[in-house]
């Protein structure tokens, strides 16, 4: 019988952030992960007890985790994302709005892991609440540099950008029929400001006609 070794791996939840309109593209977000071997948590593979288990080798994942260079494939996108992924903490990306809490209103631009307990916050419309103290640690930032593989297409990007497009056209198209009524307007000014003026520099109107004295009209004498 081989010798089994005993290997521990650390669980992890991976959650793409939205920046300049890109997003890594995942396949899956649960990892087992120690500093040799990467494993992704998916169907279709071996299965141990009650959980399957696959070897992962492609993707750009365990390079990104463990730094350096890592070539990964994109998906446009701009979508706002607010995901509870855990009892008491909330995953943020492309983020621009305002936290509440019941003493203090938190406004954050950007990704974040918000962790709270004992408290309800609201984002939006939507309140979470949380009773537990503990929560998953997040994984501390890691330098990686990110080559694009290609781009993955999403309808739903498409037709954002196309609305977004669409509403750009309209306000320039509102901007040149301002602009072309305003010139009109002017110019119409400018031209019954000149016919004013002609008119009242032509017309006689109101001016005295002055007669000659007839030619036999001789001086009365005292």
């Amino acid at each position: 019988m081989p010798k089994v070794m005993d290997q521990k791996y650390r669980l992890m939840l991976i959650y793409p952030t939205v920046s300049d309109g890109k997003q890594v593209v995942l396949k899956y977000n649960k990892l087992a992960m120690n500093k040799v071997e990467t494993y992704a948590l998916l169907g279709n593979c071996v299965s141990i007890g009650n959980t399957t288990v696959c070897r992962e080798k492609d993707s750009c994942i365990p390079r990104l985790l463990k730094g350096g260079q890592a070539a990964c494939d994109y998906l446009r996108t701009n979508q706002q994302t607010v995901e509870l992924i855990d009892d008491g903490t909330i995953f943020l990306t492309n983020f621009n709005g305002t936290i509440s809490t019941p003493t203090k209103e938190h406004h954050l631009e950007g990704s974040y892991v918000v962790q709270f307990d004992n408290e309800t916050v609201t984002i939006g419309d939507r309140n979470f609440s949380s009773y537990s103290s503990t929560h998953l640690m997040a994984m501390p930032a890691v330098l990686t540099q990110i080559t694009t593989t290609g781009y993955e297409l999403s309808l739903k990007y498409v037709h954002d950008f196309s609305v977004e497009n669409l509403k750009k056209l309209s306000t320039m198209s509102n901007k040149i029929l301002i602009s072309f009524s305003a010139e009109i307007i002017i110019t119409v000014s400018i031209i019954i400001a000149i016919y004013l003026v002609w008119r009242k520099i032509t017309s006689t109107k109101g001016i005295p006609r002055l007669r000659p004295p007839p030619a036999n009209l001789e001086p009365t004498k005292a």
